[in-house]
């Protein structure tokens, strides 16, 4: 399965691999989506601006919203088993999914910046990377968040990491960040 989401509540579905597309609406007018997670059951989430948090137990083939916030937009999403999950938005906004996605509590990330990237490499660690050169990491499942001290001011926009240690993240300006001890 394959799912692309976007621009005017825009989501993509596909069965075949990406050869062909099936083309969804949910219903958000001219906001747009701006990332999907899914876990290894098919349980899944789409975020963005306004706020808005849909959930699918199908692939994406159906979809219900969750909620909305208006004011806040969220960047990006990772369900990092079939029961969590983390999203991440303006104005520092951390949410964390315990039940699949069906809730969602705010947690504190610490900075007003906003955060663009999240990535987990086992449910309990976790990195966030945003503007102003945030990074901050979990070791609690996205309980507790601490602050990394960086020198750079740069924007960072996105994080991955190859294994518990290994990971990169990078941004405007050319930025290239990496770390060897997580």
């Amino acid at each position: 399965h394959c799912v692309a989401v976007g621009q005017f509540g825009v989501v993509l579905t596909s069965i075949d691999g990406g050869l062909s597309w099936q083309s969804q609406i949910l219903g958000i007018n001219d906001l747009w989506l701006g990332a999907v997670s899914f876990s290894s059951n098919g349980n899944g989430i789409t975020i963005g601006q306004g706020g808005y948090i849909y959930r699918t137990m199908d692939w994406g083939i159906n979809w219900q919203l969750v909620t909305s916030t208006p004011g806040i937009s969220l960047y990006d999403v990772q369900l990092i088993d079939t029961t969590d999950g983390i999203a991440v938005g303006s104005d520092g906004v951390i949410y964390k999914t315990t039940d699949a996605g069906i809730t969602w509590n705010q947690k504190s990330s610490g900075t007003p910046n906003l955060l663009w990237s999240v990535f987990f490499t086992d449910t309990n660690q976790g990195t966030i990377v945003g503007g102003g050169g945030t990074v901050i990491r979990t070791t609690d499942g996205g309980e507790t968040w601490i602050p990394q001290y960086l020198e750079t001011n740069n924007i960072l926009r996105s994080v991955s990491f190859k294994d518990i240690n290994n990971g990169v993240a990078v941004g405007s300006s050319g930025s290239i960040l990496r770390t060897t001890n997580g």
